[in-house]
């Protein structure tokens, strides 16, 4: 786990500043398409995926 908290001025509107959690867990490759089919992510210009 990764714990990030940033302070100051430039954070959200009223508030002093921004704490980020990330989590990262080991899974096995998937195809990172959803529910859209080849053609659809084709028609959104979009042409591949980097891992």
């Amino acid at each position: 786990m990764r714990h990030q908290e940033v302070a100051g001025l430039s954070g959200p509107a009223g508030r002093t500043g921004v704490v980020n959690d990330y989590v990262l867990v080991r899974t096995v490759s998937s195809r990172p398409n959803g529910a859209m089919t080849d053609d659809e992510l084709a028609a959104e210009n979009i042409t591949g995926f980097r891992c």
